[in-house]
């Protein structure tokens, strides 16, 4: 069995899915850029967004007002984080390691990078294409229609990028 960007991906999402602290930043697929597997250890550069979701009680972190996203289901982050790691991890043997099993002797985490985004950075793209799919737009599109009278015209604190997105959910 050998190693693949995808399995290295899907193992460490479910490790920190186990994890609430860790899983608590993650609001994306990860993405694991490369990996270097050296016996039984392994190096590995992965990256994931964070919608800041985690700070709940702070207004700033979020497009619309808490107590409305709440109510609605649908709490829009005003700016979210692109996180990117570098870890490594070993295991007692190089077979132990090529199947990613549970048993790590080591672990060493390190964030390499925290870069922090807005909804009209062109480099979120992905992110808004991973949120999009996610969101509950039904919520959405009442939300935006009924507190904010979004079909008689555009609040001004949406961001520009996110018009096309909110046009189509609200006339969906």
């Amino acid at each position: 069995m050998s190693l693949s960007k995808e399995k290295i991906s899907r193992w460490i999402m479910g490790n920190i899915s186990n994890d609430p602290l860790k899983h608590e930043f993650i609001c994306s697929a990860i993405t694991v850029h490369a990996f270097k597997q050296i016996e039984n250890l392994i190096e590995v550069e992965y990256s994931f967004w964070d919608d800041l979701h985690y700070d709940s009680t702070n207004q700033d972190n979020f497009l619309f007002d808490i107590i409305l996203g709440e109510n609605y289901g649908v709490n829009f982050p005003k700016s979210f984080d692109h996180i990117s790691c570098k870890d490594v991890y070993q295991w007692p043997s190089a077979s132990d390691c090529e199947e990613l099993n549970s048993n790590l002797n080591e672990v060493q985490e390190e964030v390499a990078d925290i870069k922090n985004f807005t909804w009209d950075d062109p480099e979120t793209e992905q992110f808004i294409d991973y949120y999009f799919a996610d969101i509950d737009k039904e919520s959405l599109a009442e939300m935006l229609i009924n507190e904010y009278n979004y079909k008689e015209s555009l609040p001004s604190f949406i961001p520009t990028r996110l018009i096309p997105y909110f046009n189509k959910i609200v006339s969906g």
